[in-house]
């Protein structure tokens, strides 16, 4: 998409032949080898240390981005998680995440970074407690006293709609908070009705 700035894209999507032909294309004029020029302004950013190496440059909801001006006004944006781990280890599988396993969005240390799908990174974030669910997220409307209150309640389809009403959320949402789909981690919390279809 055109921006002010230029066309925007993923670098982890690219081939590192690619970038490295059109940064070298670039930055022919200032006789730099452009591998190197990447890595240079990579370290520029980190703050290396024993533990986490942080990310010192620009962050986006915590994790840190390494941007640069390309040929014919393309700007590149990389995680600079993603690009550790990638000048860390080489080539991988963009269709992965790169994951943390210090729980630290800037950390940029390769030693701290493991490859998974989003699903496994999705379910590692929840068993160690990163993940925000029930009312401690940010768009929730009930709380745990609610999710009581409505599981306590059901009594079947026409309560379904008065407590969707009373509670301000879909019909829906109440079908699932009573057959347990949704608020799973309330389980203990008032009754389950089973599901009927």
């Amino acid at each position: 998409a055109k921006t002010t700035e230029g066309t925007r894209m993923d670098l982890a999507a690219v081939p590192t032949e690619i970038l490295l032909e059109d940064l070298q294309r670039r930055y022919l004029r200032d006789n730099v080898n452009v591998r190197d020029h990447v890595i240079q302004r990579f370290w520029l950013h980190v703050a290396r240390a024993d533990g986490c190496w942080h990310w010192m440059g620009h962050k986006r909801r915590g994790y840190g981005f390494l941007t640069w001006e390309g040929p014919f006004g393309t700007v590149f944006h990389v995680a600079a998680h993603r690009l550790s781990y990638r000048l860390a280890n080489g080539e991988f599988d963009q269709s992965l995440v790169v994951c943390h396993t210090c729980d630290v969005r800037d950390c940029v240390n390769p030693g701290h970074l493991t490859l998974g799908t989003q699903r496994q990174n999705t379910a590692d974030a929840y068993q160690r407690g990163r993940s925000k669910s029930g009312w401690s997220h940010h768009w929730a409307k009930l709380t745990e006293n609610d999710v009581r209150a409505i599981r306590m309640e059901f009594t079947g389809d026409q309560s379904r709609y008065q407590l969707a009403y009373r509670y301000g959320v879909h019909p829906g949402h109440i079908n699932r908070i009573v057959t347990g789909q949704r608020w799973k981690h309330s389980a203990k919390v008032g009754n389950f009705v089973q599901k009927r279809y």
